[in-house]
């Protein structure tokens, strides 16, 4: 067993060192490390949000979890990320991809993605295609989101002329499949 010490107020989780390492290579490399946690099979994630690291938790013991709201999809979506935990990461992907098709992002989520990830991350990829496709299909954002998300205009330019490009001249857009998401 392991102790993982969450958050601000230092919440303690118990958990299985199997089930934490084949889940996450975080865990993986800091409990079998030569380091105090490897040693004392303790493993602190003070600037993790507890509730947060609860859907993976729940998910290590039964394979999936629970949540509703684009918000916390993100986050959970960016925990997966920091904690390495590729197979989480594709089912809360999977999870904001089906909520995309009917909750929209909006231009704060955006930028909260851009200033959390990479280019080249699948979260970011799908925020920044799902926003140009609502562009091209003419349910974009009003000119003070569209300012709002001036540090991912390039990106967003690229996404449409990529668009243009993948689907057939004279044809009505359709968005990326699932699985252009799941690096």
């Amino acid at each position: 067993m392991v102790d993982i010490i969450v958050g601000e107020t230092a919440e303690f989780w118990h958990l299985h060192e199997s089930l934490l390492c084949e889940a996450s290579l975080f865990f993986k490399a800091a409990i079998h490390s030569s380091f105090r946690e490897g040693k004392e099979k303790k493993v602190g994630l003070p600037e993790e949000k507890n509730h947060i690291f609860a859907l993976f938790v729940q998910w290590i013991y039964s394979g999936t979890f629970a949540v509703h709201g684009m918000d916390l999809l993100i986050e959970t979506y960016l925990l997966g990320d920091r904690l390495l935990a590729t197979d989480f990461s594709k089912l809360v992907i999977t999870k904001i991809f089906d909520a995309s098709k009917w909750q929209t992002f909006t231009a704060v989520q955006a930028v909260y993605v851009g200033e959390n990830t990479t280019r080249s991350c699948p979260l970011r990829r799908l925020v920044v295609d799902t926003i140009a496709y609502s562009l091209l299909s003419g349910t974009g954002f009003s000119q003070d989101g569209w300012h709002t998300m001036k540090g991912l205009h390039d990106e967003l330019f690229q996404a449409l002329n990529n668009f243009t490009a993948w689907n057939a001249p004279g044809k009505v857009f359709n968005p990326k499949p699932l699985c252009s998401y799941l690096d």
